[in-house]
Formats: structure tokens, C-alpha cells, sequence
């Protein structure tokens, strides 16, 4: 055993850095019980690892050589087996019967798949006790067990949580300990004992590796859920929504969970939920929402009380009443037929098994072929200003896809039937797949449309959207669900996620905007796809009797009902989440920026306003230190402050020893004049210059966006 004398000072500070590393670990061996979930159980993991941990302490308490305690952590978990199987052969004695053998029989079952992590959580545990350096670099071995833990999951697809939200509080939580665990022991080591040598990995390496890390795999599960959703859908924070932009894949796949119930007023042969309009087109974004021309399409977000939208008053439309129950979608998700003309939002109660539900009124076509015939270009009929319909035919000047578009529409002058011939080429002509296959050149759209001719409503959607606006017709694409008329209780329909669906609507003068659904119905030679046609029935039951019970109890949110002005337009918390949620490398940028400016530049600053004058020359002398550290030249932790200017000036040139003396007269002196504040101003500026001399342009630079000086000390 080693006496206490030669065992690392146990602080505070210390303490909170292993009891941090330690959960972080705990939440990460939490995550490998997922993958061995019907092998181990969890409170028996949960146990050993706590075992584990403190069995570490009590080691390190007592003085093991690194050797013995080894040893005891391996010998350690049969010895408690030995301890409950004896427990076992009591209770047995006691009370004849299998239920003690089952005891030891499911001890013995979670024991052998434990062992890894327990002695993972033992030895580093105790690595840490006994050589406090080791919690500095400990994470990247966290950060290594994460990726591992992660890796096996197909592409990051999500198999071990049903949404990201949850994995996004995992994996922060994880960054949240480990940067815990790092800060605490940065403070706990001072400068005796190495805290700045240890906090410039803290800084450079650690702390951006485990937010990469978050951001990496956050993504990459969400990329997963999008393609499993159809290609349509994509995770909000806890639920799911529809994606904001049309994005191609190569290949998705359908789930049949239940997102919502609609009761809907007629019966009808294709009934179209829209959620979004993408109106917007760019070649490398595609199709996407753009809130300043939703046009009448509604708003993006559920208004929070009774709301009333202008009415476009287009004719042959007829009023549609429809109810809303989300159950495993963003509660703030506006979903309608088109055109909603009112909203009113009904308020959940406690208990409730949905998110939001709310009643919609709707103005929905009931044209019939004939009367669209005759109709014109919106420039001719002066429906459309110029700059709107420039919008709205915008294609990206694809000359492939136009001249697809001027041959399928030889000959046909009409407005109407040019937008009939698109649309029965595609559906007429091509093939629904959820495997449309790569493309050599990465360009998805024309493989599809060249080539493969085959793929899912995101791109027949695309096609037509993009062929009809080459040809000067204003439409967009929209994206919701479908309903099947065929399913449904009481007038209750369910709605899946397999029914997520994208189509197109086509602008007519004096009609407005007209939904045409150009996705093929024939299956793709060689595919067998299994649409679903039902659901949970009893999911779906439990659910319609919740609704009925609770029809004549149903309270409207309060608010007097408001207009379009007031209604349509997202709340401000969520058009500031929107832009963070696109802009946020940009923001993470600036804030990152102007951390290390205010780092950087803040004793500089207290040198020109700081009272009394010595505070003002120690400003001066941290700012110098400052610019050393940043650029690799800083102080090391066993060096006094003469000790490192002697060695700067030697080594490299830089002159800090007027600047030094100064310093230490400052912080040690009785008195420190403003003649002394003069010397040390002049002595400032020969090391400046002597650092601009040293230093090349470059290194200052790099040295600027170092972050060391957000946790570095500097003397």
C-alpha cells in the first residue's frame, strides 16, 4: 500500500470532475444496455456499475498498488456472486421452492454480459483516483465508446430510439458531464500541478471533438428518420414534421405508426391533408417553404386561439369542416385541406393522449374537367403580377427537363390541356418505387426521369413541378398526407406515416390554386410493396373512444377570434427558431468569434479604463500573456513570472521583462503611481513590438481563433 502522502490531493474541485466522468460513463454503458437489453438487466447493470465506481474509492482509499487493485476489481464481482448465491441457498432453505433457484439463475444471466462495463468503470475509475492527469484525456476514450456504441446502428438509422429528440438529450447530457468533469478538474489542478497545461487539450481537442460529436450524430439520425418517413418526414425536437425542403433519395422505406386522426365532413375519392407548401425552387436546395409567399396556403404554426384567413373567393370551391387529433406529430403542426378559411384550437387536458387537436373550415375545389378548359395564362388573364409569376415559374433553367416538357407538349396549345399532358405522361409512363436507385452523376431527378423511371411521389412531384414551370405554367409543390376513404369509423380516419404523400398544384386564374397528384400507380417491375391498409385497431379504438367521450367536455383556447392580419403568420419564438435552426453555423460562428474577441481583447481594455493605475499596468501584463499564450508561447505551470520572460527573450526574442516588473510591482507593491503606469505602458509597447517582430502573420492569426484563452490562465 502507498502511504497518504503519496496519494494525490483530494479537493473539492476533484471530487465533482470524477463524480461527473463517472454519470457520463453510466449514461454511456446505459446506451450499450440497449443493444443487450434481453441479455442483461437493468438494474442489475445499474447496480454493478454503482458497485463498480465505488469499489474504485474504496481501492484508491485504502492505497492498493495498481496491481492489487486489479486484482480485487477483477475478483470482485464473483466474489459478490459467491456472497448471493449463499443469500440464494438461505432464502431457499427458508422457503422451499424454484423461486430462489430463478434468483441466482437471472444473477448468473446479466453477470457474464456486465463484465465488460464493470470493470471498464472500475479500472478507469480508479485510474483517475490515482493519477488525477488521466481525467484530462479520459474523455477521448468516452468519446471512442460512444462512436462504438453508435456505429452499429446501420448508418446511424435510429433502431435504439424511436426519435433523436431522446438521443439529442442523451448525447447532450453526455457533452454536458464530460465538459463538467474537464472544467472542474482544470480548477482543481491550478497551476502547481498543471491546470493550464491540461486545459489546453481541454480546449482544443475535447471540448470541439464531443460538439462535433453531438452535431454528427444528431444528424445522422435524422437523416435516417427522413428517409424512413418517406423521404417527407424529419424529427422535430420530440415528435416528428414534415421537412421545410424537398430532398431526393435514394431510397426510402414506409412506417405505419399513427400520427394523427382527421374526422372529415363527405366523402370523397382522394382527399389531400396539405402541411406545407414548398414554393420556393433552387437547383441545389430544390423545392422548399418560403413563409413570405405562402400565398393563401395558411399558416405554418397552429394559431393559439380562433382565427379567421381571407377567403381568395375562387369559384366552384364548397366548405369542407374538418377535425384534427395529433398523436405522434409536432403539436404545433398546422394540417389542412386546401383552402382553410378558419381555425379553432381546443385545449388538451391533462390527460390526454394528444398533442393538439383543433377544427378547421375549408374551402376545397369541387371543379369538374370541362371547367378548367377554357383557361388562361395568369399574365394574359392579369391574375399574377410579373414578379410573382417569374417566381413561380422558376426552374432553375434545366434544359434537359424542358426539353422533355416541349415534347411531351408538341402540338397542344391549351393551358389546361398542357398541364394534363404533363401530368398523364408522368402517371401514364413511369413507375412508383421506394427504390429509385442512384445516379452515376448525382443528379436524382434525371436518372428518374432518363433512366431509372421509377421512384416515389417526391419525385413525380418534382418532375411535374419542374416540366410545367419550364413551360411557363406557375405551380408548387405541397406535401401532407393522403386519406383512404376505405378506412375510417364514425368518420374518423387514421392517418399513418406511410401516407405522408407530395403533389403538385397548379395556379388557374379565377380558381386558384389546383391540386393534381401525378404519382404513378403501377408498381415498379420486379417490386412487391406491401401497403398497409389498416392499423393498431386497438391503438386506434382506444383513441376514437377518448375522442368521443371527451366531444361535449372540449374547451376552445382562449382568445377572441382575429383575422388574417393577426392569424396567419408564425409567432415570433418560432420564426426565431427557424432561423437559428438554418443559420446556426453562422451563429455558432459569431458567438464563437466574439467569445475570443472579448477573451482577447478584455484586459486591453481594462488598461484604458481600470482605476487605480496598478490594475491598469496588470491589465496590460495579461493581455501580453494573453497574446504569448495564444500563440504557443505562454507560461508553463512551475515558472515564475521572471522565470518566464527570461525564457521568452532567450528563446524567442520577445522582450517581457520591463513588462514583468512592472507587473509584479503592481500586484506586490505598497503604492503604484501613474509615473509607473507610464513605464509600463512604454514597456508594453517594446514587447508588442518585439512579439510583431517574433511572431508571423499567420501564427497571430491562427492565434486569434485560438479558444484557449477562454480557460487558460495567464499567470
Amino acid at each position: 500500500m502507498r502511504s497518504s502522502s503519496d496519494r494525490p490531493r483530494l479537493t473539492k474541485s476533484f471530487g465533482i470532475s470524477v463524480l461527473a466522468r463517472t454519470l457520463a460513463l453510466y449514461l454511456l454503458f446505459s446506451q450499450l444496455w440497449l443493444h443487450v437489453s434481453e441479455l442483461v438487466d437493468f438494474s442489475f447493470l445499474s447496480i454493478a456499475l454503482a458497485l463498480a465506481a465505488i469499489a474504485a474509492f474504496f481501492a484508491e482509499w485504502i492505497g492498493f498498488r495498481a496491481r492489487v487493485a486489479a486484482l480485487f476489481g477483477a475478483l470482485l464481482p464473483f466474489a459478490v456472486r459467491l456472497v448471493f448465491s449463499g443469500f440464494s441457498a438461505l432464502a431457499g432453505a427458508v422457503s422451499p421452492g424454484p423461486a430462489a433457484d430463478a434468483l441466482l439463475f437471472l444473477f448468473d444471466k446479466s453477470l457474464i454480459p456486465s463484465l465488460i462495463p464493470v470493470y471498464w468503470m472500475f479500472l478507469s475509475t480508479f485510474a483517475c483516483l490515482r493519477l488525477p492527469a488521466v481525467l484530462a484525456w479520459d474523455p477521448v476514450a468516452d468519446c471512442a465508446l460512444l462512436v462504438a456504441i453508435f456505429w452499429s446502428q446501420a448508418g446511424y438509422r435510429g433502431s435504439l430510439y424511436p426519435h433523436p429528440g431522446i438521443l439529442g438529450l442523451v448525447v447532450g447530457g453526455f457533452f454536458i458531464l464530460e465538459v463538467a468533469s474537464l472544467y472542474a478538474y482544470s480548477v482543481s489542478s491550478g497551476p502547481a500541478s498543471g491546470g493550464s497545461r491540461t486545459r489546453r487539450p481541454l480546449v482544443l481537442v475535447l471540448v470541439p471533438l464531443l460538439a462535433l460529436l453531438f452535431v454528427v450524430i444528431l444528424s445522422r439520425y435524422s437523416e435516417g428518420a427522413v428517409t424512413q418517413g418517406g423521404g417527407l418526414i424529419k424529427p422535430t425536437l420530440f415528435r416528428f414534421d414534415f421537412s421545410q425542403y424537398l430532398k431526393l433519395e435514394d431510397e426510402i422505406s414506409l412506417s405505419n405508426d399513427l400520427v394523427l386522426i382527421v374526422k372529415k365532413q363527405g366523402a370523397d375519392e382522394e382527399i389531400l391533408l396539405r402541411r406545407y407548401v414548398l414554393s420556393g425552387y433552387s437547383p441545389n436546395r430544390g423545392f422548399y417553404s418560403d413563409p413570405a409567399n405562402q400565398g393563401d396556403a395558411g399558416p405554418l404554426s397552429l394559431p393559439d386561439r380562433p382565427t379567421d384567413f381571407r377567403d381568395p373567393g375562387d369559384r366552384n370551391r364548397i366548405r369542407v369542416e374538418q377535425e384534427y387529433y395529433i398523436v405522434n406529430f409536432d403539436g404545433s403542426s398546422f394540417i389542412a385541406m386546401n383552402y382553410p378559411v378558419s381555425v379553432t384550437p381546443f385545449r388538451e387536458a391533462a390527460s390526454t393522449s394528444f398533442s393538439g387537436s383543433y377544427s378547421v373550415v375549408s374551402k376545397v375545389s369541387n371543379l369538374m374537367p370541362f371547367d378548367l378548359v377554357d383557361a388562361q395564362s395568369p399574365l394574359a388573364a392579369k391574375a399574377m403580377a410579373p414578379k410573382t409569376y417569374r417566381y413561380y415559374t422558376e426552374f432553375g433553367d434545366d434544359a434537359p427537363i424542358a426539353d422533355l416538357a416541349k415534347r411531351v407538349t408538341v402540338g397542344i396549345p391549351g393551358y389546361y390541356d398542357r398541364v394534363m399532358a404533363v401530368y398523364s405522361y408522368l402517371h401514364d409512363n413511369y413507375y412508383y418505387s421506394l427504390k429509385p436507385g442512384v445516379a452515376e452523376d448525382g443528379n436524382r431527378l434525371h436518372h428518374f426521369l432518363f433512366s431509372s423511371k421509377k421512384g416515389y411521389c417526391s419525385y413525380f412531384a418534382f418532375s411535374m413541378a419542374l416540366m410545367l414551370r419550364s413551360l411557363g405554367i406557375p405551380c408548387r409543390v405541397a406535401v401532407g398526407f393522403f386519406l383512404n376513404p376505405q378506412v375510417q369509423a364514425f368518420g374518423y380516419y387514421p392517418v399513418r406515416a406511410d401516407m405522408a404523400h407530395a403533389w403538385v398544384e397548379v395556379f388557374y386564374p379565377g380558381f386558384g390554386w389546383i391540386e393534381y397528384d401525378p404519382t404513378s400507380t403501377t408498381i415498379a417491375p420486379g417490386e412487391n410493396l406491401q401497403f398497409s391498409q389498416g392499423m393498431d385497431t386497438e391503438q386506434f379504438s382506444r383513441l376514437l373512444k377518448e375522442i368521443l367521450a371527451g366531444r361535449d367536455s372540449r374547451t376552445v383556447k382562449s382568445g377572441t377570434r382575429v383575422g388574417q392580419a393577426e392569424g396567419t403568420g408564425t409567432s415570433g419564438l418560432l420564426a426565431l427558431i427557424r432561423i437559428v435552426a438554418r443559420f446556426w453555423w453562422l451563429i455558432a460562428a459569431v458567438l464563437y468569434l466574439g467569445s475570443v474577441s472579448v477573451a482577447r481583447y478584455r484586459h486591453f481594455a481594462s488598461a484604458a479604463f481600470a482605476n487605480p493605475p496598478g490594475r491598469r499596468a496588470l491589465a496590460l501584463y495579461f493581455h501580453a500573456a494573453g497574446l504569448l499564450f495564444s500563440t504557443g508561447y505562454g507560461k508553463r505551470p512551475t515558472e515564475s513570472v521572471q522565470e518566464f520572460s527570461d525564457r521568452t527573450r532567450r528563446t524567442a526574442g520577445i522582450e517581457l521583462g520591463d513588462l514583468s516588473r512592472a507587473y509584479l510591482k503592481a500586484r506586490y507593491a505598497p503604492s503604484f503611481t501613474m509615473a509607473d503606469l507610464m513605464k509600463a505602458r512604454e514597456a508594453y509597447s517594446l514587447f508588442l513590438s518585439s512579439f510583431r517582430k517574433t511572431v508571423p502573420a499567420r501564427r497571430r492569426a491562427a492565434g486569434f481563433l485560438n479558444p484557449g484563452l477562454l480557460f487558460g490562465r495567464l499567470s
